[in-house]
């Protein structure tokens, strides 16, 4: 596109005013005198303005975005200014070019700083700056990485720790906008220059100013920790910091609401006062510092009109004060620790909140916020009793809208209350009596002439007193935590660092105050709040355009005609002489005032005032002002009362009757200060509430007029709370009510641009022909060169020659092209300049080109050289490679054959001295096993031959008891029969007898048949005495060969892991060997290994060294079990011996009963008194078990490592079996298996007593048997050879003789069983 297109099409876009949607961009397709044809551009659903989609009526009606349409429109020329439409700032292309400063744009007028505030709020950029003014759009949304530490730092930087001297314009124009930059050029302010600084937030409610000045306060409270060389940082204000900071959710939670503009709206206004402790900065300099340090010291905050209508009445889509839903929101623990009243209550169930659908403020919970507000409070220092009183205080407020009343049926201009158990639970929480409570609020006491009249109220009277009384103790509640808070946060008490005089310290004031407000329908708070906008108005104007007047009086200007908004008859109207204040506290003191009255009279005093609206439509309660920020329209109902504002005394005495301490205290304080605020004398008015609001507003005008005063105006961009999106129409007012048009207007109307004398002189003195005279004045030469060089952009009017620049006292002033002229011609003289550089600089250049192409040259060639020599290097060493190669094939080949030979060679040896090896183990592996074999035969034979006589011998022995069982049976029957005769003796004696019959015929039979009866009750009982014996005898022989059994285990055990030991050490012998051998092979080829071969042989030796030491000690160790196993033998032989030789005194003595010595043991193993037989250690005794002949472990033992078995795991098994049922007949030829297998054979036949079928428990282990924890078995339990168990009664009678063999064979069983026992208990210990 050719750059006459580019300014064709640029020309072409244009704005204009749409009806329903405001400015709207277009472009132009026709244009003529009176009108021009447009066509408006079409816009997609995601870029629409909010006009589109918003019900302006209503902002919680929101529909859906819909795209517009592109559309033709004829257009009046003579509806805009100058009769021309306004144009875009849009470049060839016709986009948009968005500015960070609207002054710099080139079509300066109300849709362009609409637009490119639109543009910046879509891309994301909440700010834009108008000279030292920062406009902030409301993003709805968290912008990332715009309030990080990184940002702060930058702003820090650049305003604040640069020492560059740059002024605040060249500053600002090197980032860009920022809340964070206004505040750094006030804390830069205060530190350097030591003036107190202001910085005033304003918008409409829902614009962010409660957030921008948390913002602000966030960033002077923590900047000198920012970026600063000392580290001096806020050491000890860090607290008072803290404490600032959360002071915020507190007054958020008190003195904020939902309302239809906003979801946090502070109903309140606030100007905090943040105290710095600042040093000079020639106190800085000489102690060192680069910049004077000021920390932040403490803070006050003042509070102005409280909304106290909002505690006890708001409209249905909005929300009381935060407290009252966080309290209802708390945990039940503390509600019904603070009240009992609380339990099982809602929202509903108080008057004064009712129903929301709001549960979320902010992205959190009322719960969640209550939390917030407890631990701020703790921060700031209240204690938990007073915490308790002040929620004591809302819960009172809250029980208060419950109250109801109705009308006395006694007293029709009275009422009574209709809610009873409401105010008993008033009563509660309140602590007055429900009595008192009643008379204060249906009662006015009256004083008249001296005396005091009881004045029954009506229900309306009554629940306005109530709401009165709800108010006033809810403002107590807000302003006694104000004060708190500043006791809290103040620097004269709070600051330790320096001087605690509160005038040493500098501040910079934060205001935030209620925005300009207009509903459908207003009252008295709309009235108050509208008014302090007006005085604030009035100060951004002085500020912004009576600077800028009185700048250029200063200079020697004329100050060009300007319009502005000048809002000093709407201020004349309100606080004028017979304005809205005096007419109304006129009212107020007028026995009989109303508020159509007070309408009347300011429509008759101020007929003539050009900003009081009276229509013919309005209601007699109704007049309207033309605001700043547009008109409004006021309902007058309850403006006498609620600018009142008295407490009648009966709540009053009520309330200083109450056990709450804040209500108590702070009502009665502030009842007093009303009193002693009271005229004395009579037709003055009282001090009434728009009074007291406009000292207060004075006095904060005042403080703010002394001052350095920024501004940070903040835009509401649509009213449904919508990120990225616009509404022309409310953000175009709210620009014009800021001010904000008229601001970025002035400087390019007047002089847009200025320079200093001195600046003037170092930029543009390039341009003069003549030398710079330094003997006269600066301002003359100054302009002397102007003159000459903007001659020709002079313009005659009247006859009058005006100049395209003023000549100011210090400055010079130009007007719109003139610098930019002069730019333009400095250019070009410095450009014959930077002609002869550039000459000189390009023969630099094309002399160094020429030296490195040279260079480059002489280095290609080189590099040619190399390379041919190289490809000719290559070529010769690849020949010599290829021949090299050929020759290392041939004898590599060579070299593989005889390798290949050797190793055929080498593989054939092995395998057959493998072969030979295998052959030669196999026939020693079968020797070895036949002589195994043999020596087992030879050893376990005898072994048989005696344990088959010792069975045969059991045998007999029962058979032998079976004869005795017979013979007792027999002798039983005998006894029968001869008790049976003697029964039938005695009969024929008593029966068939004569008296005369001699007594020596029938005494004869009687004697030998009591004889026989005598020998068989002995019989009997020797028979009986004998069987008792024989079971002890069994049961001892029983527990003797079962501890037989598990010395002999523990025995086979030791052989085993020597045996094991025995291979280790043969295998290591071998291995030695092997070692050795290798050892001499190597030593053999390799003779450079010699040195580690003596090392590793030196190894070897120690290693044989130490086998051969262990393996002596194996040997002793098995030379002393044998000495042990033959002296126990030897000792055991003796016993045998010993117990023999009492056997056979006693087959001599043939005594029925065991004898003397015999008893004695019997006895002794009764009451475990043996406890030693052997006086060896544990494994005599154990060896001397092992060569026992009746018992059969170790052959057990050795039969199964025969069969491969071994390990606890088959020796648990084993103990477990049982011995067959059958023992094997004595004639019987052994079987090849168990000829084979002999001892488990013999130990299956002689483990008769070694059963115990009735229980079939596991036996005990080794370690867990003792003499006396072994009990015999039950005889019962026995099994019998033959394969039946037989009860003691029914087994015949042995002899004496026999008896005595069988516990002669038990007892030495027994000894050697409990000798083992002794020794184990002994080691134990």
């Amino acid at each position: 596109m050719s750059g006459d297109d580019g300014e064709s099409q640029a020309a072409s876009c244009v704005y204009i005013q749409h009806p329903k949607r405001g400015w709207v961009e277009c472009s132009l397709k026709s244009l003529d005198a009176s009108k021009a044809v447009v066509k408006i551009t079409a816009i997609p659903a995601e870029f629409a303005d909010a006009s589109t989609f918003a019900d302006t009526t209503d902002p919680t009606k929101v529909t859906e975005p819909q795209d517009i349409p592109a559309e033709e429109q004829t257009v009046k020329l003579s509806d805009y200014s100058d009769g021309t439409l306004p144009l875009q700032n849009v470049d060839a292309e016709g986009n948009l070019e968005p500015v960070a400063d609207m002054g710099d744009l080139a079509f300066l007028h109300e849709p362009a700083i609409l637009f490119n505030l639109k543009a910046r709020h879509r891309a994301g950029i909440p700010y834009t700056r108008t000279g030292d003014i920062v406009i902030a759009v409301n993003p709805f949304m968290w912008v990332e990485d715009l309030y990080s530490v990184e940002t702060k730092q930058a702003y820090a930087d650049n305003f604040i720790w640069r020492q560059d001297g740059a002024d605040e314009a060249t500053r600002r124009n090197s980032i860009a906008p920022h809340v964070y930059e206004t505040s750094s050029m006030a804390y830069s302010g205060l530190a350097l220059g030591g003036i107190d600084q202001s910085i005033l937030v304003s918008g409409e409610s829902g614009a962010g100013k409660t957030e921008t000045v948390k913002i602000v306060m966030s960033y002077l409270a923590t900047v000198q920790s920012i970026g600063s060389d000392d580290d001096d940082g806020m050491p000890s204000s860090r607290q008072v910091v803290t404490k600032v900071l959360d002071s915020n959710p507190l007054l958020e939670a008190f003195g904020n609401a939902k309302t239809v503009r906003n979801d946090n709206s502070s109903r309140f206004g606030k100007y905090i006062q943040l105290e710095f402790d600042g040093e000079s900065a020639q106190e800085a300099a000489f102690a060192g510092k680069s910049f004077p340090s000021c920390n932040m010291a403490g803070s006050q905050c003042d509070t102005y009109l409280l909304e106290k209508s909002r505690v006890v009445n708001h409209e249905p889509e909005e929300r009381t004060y935060h407290i009252f839903y966080q309290l209802l929101e708390a945990p039940k623990s503390f509600k019904s620790a603070l009240w009992k009243g609380f339990e099982n209550q809602d929202m509903l169930s108080f008057k004064y909140v009712g129903h929301t659908k709001t549960t979320r403020i902010e992205g959190k919970t009322d719960g969640e916020h209550f939390e917030k507000t407890i631990k701020a409070m703790s921060m700031l220092g209240i204690s938990d009793d007073s915490i308790n009183v002040l929620f004591g205080a809302v819960a009172t407020v809250l029980q208060l809208g419950n109250i109801t009343f109705a009308q006395d049926p006694n007293n029709d201009e009275g009422c009574i209350v209709s809610s009873q158990d409401e105010l008993d639970r008033l009563s509660d929480i309140l602590g007055v009596p429900a009595a008192d409570i009643t008379t204060a609020i249906t009662y006015r006491f009256v004083k008249a002439r001296g005396e005091s009249f009881k004045v029954p109220l009506s229900t309306s009277d009554a629940k306005d007193g109530v709401d009165a009384f709800a108010k006033e103790i809810y403002q107590q509640i807000f302003d006694w935590l104000v004060k708190k808070i500043n006791q809290a946060t103040c620097a004269e008490l709070n600051y330790d660092e320096g001087n605690n005089d509160p005038d040493s310290f500098g501040t910079i004031g934060l205001l935030d105050i209620f925005g300009f407000e207009s509903f459908k329908v207003n009252r008295f708070e709309q009235l108050c709040i509208n008014y302090a906008n007006e005085k604030l108005q009035a100060k951004y104007t002085v500020d912004i355009f009576k600077s800028v007047q009185e700048e250029y009086e200063f200079e020697g200007l004329d100050m060009c005609a300007i319009e502005f908004a000048d809002n000093t008859s709407v201020l004349r109207l309100i606080e004028g002489r017979m304005g809205l204040i005096s007419v109304l506290n006129e009212e107020c003191v007028r026995p009989k005032g109303n508020d159509s009255a007070f309408v009347s009279k300011v429509h008759t005093l101020n007929k003539d005032s050009d900003v009081l609206i009276v229509k013919k439509m309005h209601r007699p309660t109704e007049f309207a002002i033309q605001h700043y920020a547009g008109p409004v329209k006021y309902e007058a109902t309850f403006f006498v009362s609620k600018n009142t504002d008295v407490l009648p005394s009966d709540l009053l005495d009520c309330a200083c009757k109450s056990t709450n301490t804040l209500i108590q205290i702070e009502l009665k304080a502030a009842a007093n200060a009303k009193i002693e605020a009271a005229p004395k004398k009579r037709g003055k008015s009282s001090t009434t509430v728009w009074t007291k609001f406009r000292s207060q507003l004075t006095g904060l005008m005042g403080t703010i007029s002394e001052t350095k005063t920024r501004y940070i105006r903040c835009i509401k961009p649509n009213k449904a709370k919508k990120s990225l999106i616009m509404d022309h129409k409310s953000t175009v007012e709210q620009l014009r009510c800021a001010g904000v048009i008229a601001a970025v207007t002035i400087s390019r109307v007047a002089f847009p641009n200025k320079l200093t004398h001195v600046s003037a002189v170092d930029r543009f003195w390039c341009l003069s022909d003549i030398a710079y005279d330094e003997a006269k004045a600066e301002g003359q030469q100054v302009d002397t060169l102007f003159d000459s060089k903007l001659k020709h952009m002079e313009t005659e009017k009247d006859g009058v020659i005006r100049k395209i620049y003023v000549m100011g006292k210090t400055r010079v002033y130009f007007k719109q092209g003139a610098l930019e002229y002069l730019e333009s011609k400095r250019i070009v003289a410095l450009g014959v300049l930077a002609v002869h550089i550039q000459k000189c600089v390009r023969g630099f250049i094309a002399r160094n080109k020429y030296q490195r192409m040279r260079a480059s040259a002489i280095i290609a060639q080189t590099k040619f050289r190399k390379y041919v020599a190289l490809r000719n290097y290559k070529t010769t060493q690849k020949t010599s490679l290829v021949l090299q190669c050929w020759t290392r094939v041939i004898l590599s080949a060579k070299r593989l054959k005889t390798l290949r030979e050797m190793t055929s060679a080498i593989s054939v040896q092995s395998r057959w001295r493998k072969f030979r090896e295998v052959r030669k183990f196999g026939k020693f592996r079968l020797a070895v096993i036949l002589v195994q074999r043999m020596t087992r035969g030879m050893i376990q034979r005898p072994l048989y031959r005696e344990m088959k006589a010792e069975a045969l011998e059991d045998a007999k022995i029962e058979n032998q008891l079976k004869i005795l069982q017979k013979k007792l049976a027999e002798a039983e029957s005998k006894m029968r029969d001869a008790e049976k005769a003697r029964k039938e003796a005695e009969a024929r004696a008593g029966t068939g007898g004569s008296p005369s019959t001699p007594v020596l015929v029938s005494e004869s039979p009687e004697a030998e048949e009591e004889k026989k009866i005598d020998d068989a009750s002995n019989q009997q009982n020797l028979i009986h005495e004998s069987e008792v014996m024989l079971e002890y005898l069994r049961n001892e022989l029983f527990k003797a060969k079962g501890k037989n059994f598990l010395l002999r285990s523990d025995y086979s055990d030791l052989k085993e892991d020597y045996k094991k030991v025995s291979g280790s050490l043969a295998s290591a012998v071998a291995s030695f060997g092997a070692q050795k051998q290798h050892a001499q092979q190597l030593n053999n080829s390799n003779k450079k290994l010699v040195l580690k071969l003596t090392a590793e042989r030196s190894l070897i030796s120690h290693l044989t060294i130490k086998v051969k030491e262990k393996d002596g000690e194996y040997e002793n160790i098995v030379k002393k079990l044998q000495d042990e196993l033959a002296e126990s033998k030897l000792h055991n032989k003796k016993l045998v011996e010993k117990l023999k030789k009492e056997m056979q005194a006693s087959k001599m003595v043939a005594s029925p009963r065991p004898a003397p010595r015999v008893s004695k043991i019997v006895n002794d193993l009764e009451e475990g008194e043996i406890r030693t037989v052997f006086s060896g250690d544990r494994e005599e005794g154990t060896r001397a078990s092992f060569d026992d002949e009746n018992s059969w472990g170790h052959d057990l033992f050795f039969s199964e490592m025969n069969r491969g078995g071994g390990g606890r795991r088959r020796r648990r098994r084993r103990r477990k079996r049982t011995p067959p049922e059958n023992p094997p007949e004595t004639n019987q030829a052994p079987s090849q298996s168990q000829k084979e297998e002999p001892a488990p054979a013999m130990r299956r036949q002689s483990s008769l007593q070694f059963s115990v079928s009735t229980q079939n428990k596991p036996q005990p282990t080794y370690s867990s048997v003792t003499a006396s924890s072994r009990k015999p078995p039950t005889p019962t339990s026995w099994k019998k050879v033959g394969g039946k168990a037989d009860s003691p009664s029914q087994m015949p009678p042995k002899p004496a003789r026999e008896l005595t063999r069988a516990a002669s064979s038990s007892l030495a069983a027994a000894v050697q069983a409990s000798s083992s026992t002794t020794e184990r208990k002994r080691r134990s210990k």
